[in-house]
Formats: structure tokens, sequence, C-alpha cells
């Protein structure tokens, strides 16, 4: 019982970083969805470094459509590890210095 039980939760909780990274992706452009994923992060414990199967991350996302004020919250986050990569080798710096602006490397560098 208690292994059908972890499963459970551990299915919950891929559930949550899918919606953190999903969420990331269709509110590219949102201002106030800084607060949606606050809530993802810190009550349901989305993780912000779960990674799709193309190994993309939701600050990787982020810095691509140059969302500075989502990237700022996820910097926020003391887990949050900016120097994992992709399956093409690119991390969220890459993706900042690419497509998004001098500001987001400037987040990012902090």
């Amino acid at each position: 019982l208690v292994e059908r039980g972890e499963k459970k939760d551990q299915k919950i909780n891929d559930s949550h970083h899918k919606e953190l990274l999903d969420y990331c992706l269709k509110n590219r452009r949102s201002r106030d969805s800084v607060e949606k994923l606050k809530y993802l992060i810190e009550q349901q414990g989305a993780d912000v470094n779960w990674q799709h199967d193309s190994n993309t991350t939701g600050l990787m996302w982020l810095c691509f459509w140059n969302n500075v004020d989502n990237v700022k919250c996820f910097m926020e986050i003391q887990t949050i590890n900016v120097n994992l990569v992709d399956n093409s080798g690119c991390s969220a710096f890459h993706f900042a210095s690419r497509y998004g602006s001098n500001l987001v490397v400037e987040i990012l560098l902090e």
C-alpha cells in the first residue's frame, strides 16, 4: 500500500512539473503570470528544474520568450539550475543570449 501511495504522489508531482512547464510555454507574454508560477512552485511543489522529453526547462522557454518578470521569479528559487542543457546542448543562458535580451542575460548572471 505504501508503494502505491508513493507512486500516486509521484504522479501528482509530475503533473505539477508538467503544468509549470506548460504554463511557461503558453503564457510567455503574460505579465501577471508570476503569481501563478509562484503558486505552482511554492504551493504545489513543482520543480523549476524539471525537464521535458527534449530536456528543455521552463526557464529556457521564459528566456526564449524574453519574459523578464517570470525569469526573475524563477531566479528567486534557490534550487534553480541555470546550467541544465537541452538535447541540443543549450542552456537557459544560450536561449537568453540568442533570443532574449541583455536584461535577461544579466538576470541569469546575477
